[in-house]
């Protein structure tokens, strides 16, 4: 993100001194402006071509969700979806874990697919409350999908905030947090449990004492952990978790 900001303020300044300057100045401008295009085309193009081919790879070998199959899936979306007043046609496979580990969104375009690999479906028949953490999961990406946090354009355009220093991963971690608090009000149930999901296989998320967890994050919160925080584009898990068990306290 760093380098599409970069590229995209070299852009506007070539372009600024082409339209203030003598012929051969403007040419030379010009032909900096077009290799600063190529280079943001073949920057973008590993990722457009990821994305292209990890939907061909669903599509072709993995089973979607219909309706009435897999834990009542597609209910969950339609559910999430007629709360955000969204469509609820987003397409949504079950995945090896070969693909990913974790519920994930897989953009290409304006299209979207929710992807869910098939442990978390063992595991939400076997635990008690799986279920519904992973309708808590579902509805996050479903925010983060409404809110536009993964499309194209939404990056382009705050490609330059990642030139400022610290203001790219700020605005990261509050898209984390946006989500996790909208999808807590859709799916209130095991909200903690399905947050821990997303960072740890579901046999372990269930043994973690979420109470201990964030007790020790306000005990040993020292400056490290908080420098940390600044610089990352993702929060703590155990922020999380306690700005989410402080919403349910507060309503």
């Amino acid at each position: 993100m760093l380098l599409i900001g970069l590229a995209f303020y070299s852009c506007v300044l070539f372009s600024l001194i082409a339209m203030h300057t003598r012929y051969e100045t403007r040419m030379l401008a010009y032909v900096l402006d077009l290799y600063v295009l190529l280079f943001l085309f073949f920057l973008m193009l590993p990722r457009v071509a990821h994305s292209l081919y990890l939907q061909g790879l669903v599509v072709g070998n993995c089973p979607r969700v219909h309706s009435g199959s897999y834990l009542g899936i597609c209910d969950i979306i339609t559910s999430s979806a007629r709360s955000l007043q969204m469509s609820s046609d987003i397409p949504c496979y079950i995945v090896s874990d070969s693909i990913t580990t974790q519920v994930k969104i897989c953009s290409v375009g304006n299209r979207h697919f929710i992807l869910i690999p098939a442990h978390e479906i063992e595991q939400a028949q076997k635990t008690r409350g799986g279920k519904k953490a992973l309708a808590f999961r579902i509805a996050r990406l479903l925010v983060s999908i409404k809110l536009q946090h993964t499309s194209l354009r939404n990056w382009i355009i705050l490609a330059p905030s990642y030139l400022i220093p610290l203001l790219g991963s700020a605005y990261s971690r509050g898209c984390h947090l946006t989500c996790d608090r909208i999808a807590a009000i859709l799916e209130p149930e095991e909200v903690e449990k399905g947050l821990v999901g997303l960072y740890w296989a579901p046999p372990l998320a269930n043994q973690v004492c979420v109470s201990e967890w964030i007790a020790s994050y306000h005990s040993y919160n020292q400056w490290a952990t908080r420098c940390w925080e600044i610089v990352s584009p993702t929060p703590s898990l155990s922020k999380r978790l306690s700005i989410l068990c402080s919403q349910r306290v507060h309503g």
